[in-house]
């Protein structure tokens, strides 16, 4: 990769649209930040280097030829800008990046990258509200739809189909959610995929949202025993990304069951603690303002 040509591009093309470094930083970045791209010092993030390219009317692909010969890197490169806009709920820019990239004809001839743009921009145009939730399921679903040994055998169609489950249920549609679940759970417990820090995570991430579910559709028991594999489950793998969820779920379940006050107690006490560890500030706040009179012991 070459930065020093890139930054030469750059610079080629911004005068010819006869802008200053000013003109084309507004909205993208900083004018210091544009001197030191095309004096050729740092290499510019996909988001803004799509904004770049859009500004001064150049193809993404032709700044992408210059930087990118090693087009894996690209697509981590763009996964990981993707993925933190979601995280950041940024997703008027998703829907922006996903639809430049699905007009790339590099990305057809990569399926399982092709499959992760058009599930983000689906999601995206939902958040933004260019589609309904049933419509973004119906495409979510046709993802899902193919024979590609390539998506078969990633964690990847397996979270496509979290997120279809996951949108049944925040719309009250429990059965079709609860059916997606225990194929998700059955698929995952029988498949030979191999279970790596991220896989572990999807599984115990699976039964929390599924044991939320069976409690939203007040199947208590059945919410209880699903949640109870997962944090079993998180204690074998050692993983406690989902644990303090798991046992905050398993409270209310127990709350609405009227169990003893002290099992209540203790679970929302694990709970508060591991939010504690991984320093999960919305989940303490949510137990402090509800369940204070559960976890008094440890307030003191």
């Amino acid at each position: 990769m070459s930065s020093e040509r890139l930054g030469e591009e750059i610079h080629f093309y911004r005068k010819k649209a006869d802008l200053s470094q000013g003109e084309l930083a507004k909205g993208i970045c900083s004018q210091s930040a544009i001197s030191r791209i095309e004096a050729g010092e740092v290499y510019p993030s996909i988001d803004v280097l799509y904004l770049i390219a859009l500004k001064l009317h150049v193809p993404i692909e032709h700044f992408l030829n210059v930087t990118f010969h090693d087009y894996t890197y690209y697509i981590k490169e763009t996964i990981k800008t993707i993925e933190s806009l979601n995280k950041a709920k940024r997703y008027q820019e998703v829907y922006e990046i996903t639809s430049l990239e699905l007009k790339n004809k590099k990305t057809k001839n990569h399926i399982w990258f092709n499959q992760f743009l058009y599930w983000n921009f689906y999601m995206s145009c939902f958040y933004i509200n260019k589609i309904d939730y049933l419509e973004c399921i119906h495409n979510l679903e046709n993802l899902c739809v193919n024979e590609d040994t390539i998506t078969k055998k990633s964690f990847q169609e397996l979270r496509i189909k979290n997120v279809i489950a996951n949108l049944y249920a925040e719309n009250k549609h429990y059965p079709e959610s609860i059916q997606y679940y225990n194929d998700l759970v059955a698929s995952l417990n029988s498949s030979n995929l191999a279970f790596d820090y991220e896989g572990e995570i999807l599984l115990i991430k699976i039964y929390y949202n599924y044991g939320k579910t069976l409690y939203a559709a007040d199947l208590i028991g059945e919410a209880i025993n699903i949640i109870d594999n997962g944090i079993k489950l998180s204690k074998e793998l050692e993983n406690i990304s989902y644990l303090g969820q798991l046992y905050y779920q398993k409270g209310l379940c127990l709350e609405t069951k009227k169990e003893k006050v002290t099992n209540i107690s203790e679970l929302y006490i694990n709970a508060y603690r591991i939010f504690e560890i991984l320093d999960k500030k919305e989940y303490l706040n949510i137990t402090l303002e509800k369940k204070r009179k559960f976890i008094a012991p440890i307030l003191n």
